[in-house]
């Protein structure tokens, strides 16, 4: 039986996110669905237009807090052209409110499901926030996580059923160029230069690893608020000329920069998984990261990562320094972290899990 899926998100391609690459690589998975988007409106995009398997519609998002009732209208307006089987919203914050919405003010039938995809540090949020996404996983016919650390907080708020489908990478893409050999030794980061990220820690750690591997680079990838204050601690510890800040990179050319890297570090404060972890696995990159969110479930010190304390510089500098110079760990490292990206995150399989949510929401709403 063809079935029709209406996805609600906050944002979506070209922008580049968790979400909105789950959202493109399940329904490019997934045969025998007719996919429709509801998201906001980005500069220079149509309002309408198909990107792959999925038809995007767009929506004005100025002011920010009237976008939940613009995409509740916009996704009203196709149920009653056609129907749904399943309503699903990533991340229970603005599009999960739109789902909310459509489920408590309109009333209608369709199954709603939502993916808490949140990398935030949760408890630090304001009340309304956390008011808000409880009423939304309340409101849910179904809830999925994708870790288990935000399973088990969709459970506090609440909700009785939780799978964890957690979100993939493209292992042929990420896994098939060629290993760029450098003749320094190079540490990789691929982040939003935001708080959470810990960029910080990164570059005093890196200060330190310098004093084992004086030949050593790094490489930071990606934009944010933080980048000229960053820049000023590269320069005011003098490491700037070893410090390459290259900006936001196009994901399809993420693949040629894992490629010259020989670890890659990101000792995040929180994070509800993280793709870019998946990524360098995929890629053959030993990771070092923090346990914290998600990350656990994906790395095992020692195994297919390395954990460090986020908040020691000495400890990130440590890790960083066994990843390049240990080569029998760094060997088990990547032998393993690769076949457990290639076994269980590959997004062929990510598809499959969720295929399965689907199905189990199809029977529950005939019954």
């Amino acid at each position: 039986m063809h079935r029709r899926v209406l996805i609600l998100s906050t944002e979506y391609l070209p922008r580049i996110g968790g979400s909105e690459l789950a959202a493109h690589h399940i329904a490019q998975s997934l045969d025998g669905i007719s996919w429709d988007l509801v998201t906001a409106a980005v500069p220079g995009s149509p309002s309408i237009e198909r990107i792959g398997a999925v038809t995007v519609y767009r929506v004005s998002s100025a002011p920010r807090f009237l976008l939940p009732l613009q995409l509740a209208w916009r996704a009203w307006l196709l149920m009653r052209r056609a129907p749904y089987d399943v309503m699903h919203a990533y991340q229970a914050s603005y599009a999960g409110g739109a789902g909310w919405l459509l489920k408590a003010v309109a009333r209608v039938r369709v199954p709603f499901l939502v993916t808490l995809q949140e990398g935030k540090e949760l408890a630090q949020q304001s009340w309304f926030v956390r008011f808000t996404r409880r009423c939304i996983v309340r409101r849910a016919n179904g809830v999925t996580a994708i870790s288990s650390y935000l399973a088990e907080y969709a459970r506090r708020m609440g909700c009785r059923e939780v799978v964890v489908v957690p979100n993939g990478v493209d292992v042929a893409a990420m896994s098939g160029g060629s290993r760029v050999r450098n003749p320094d030794p190079t540490v990789l980061t691929v982040s939003r230069l935001v708080p959470k990220n810990n960029l910080e820690g990164v570059i005093r750690a890196f200060v330190r690893v310098c004093e084992t591997i004086p030949q050593a680079r790094l490489l930071i990838v990606g934009d944010g608020p933080l980048r000229r204050g960053l820049e000023e601690l590269s320069s005011a510890l003098g490491a700037r000329e070893r410090i390459e800040f290259m900006g936001s990179v196009p994901h399809e050319r993420l693949p040629v920069v894992y490629s010259v890297a020989d670890v890659f570090v990101r000792p995040s404060r929180s994070e509800g998984l993280g793709n870019v972890f998946l990524e360098a696995m995929a890629a053959g990159i030993p990771v070092v990261a923090s346990p914290v969110g998600g990350i656990p479930d994906i790395v095992e010190h020692e195994r297919t990562g390395l954990l460090c304390d986020p908040n020691d510089p000495d400890d990130i500098a440590r890790q960083i320094v066994r990843a390049m110079t240990d080569a029998h760990l760094r060997e088990q490292i990547v032998s393993h972290a690769s076949a457990l990206a290639a076994r269980e995150y590959d997004w062929s399989v990510i598809a499959r899990r969720m295929y399965a949510v689907y199905e189990g929401m199809w029977s529950s709403s005939r019954s």
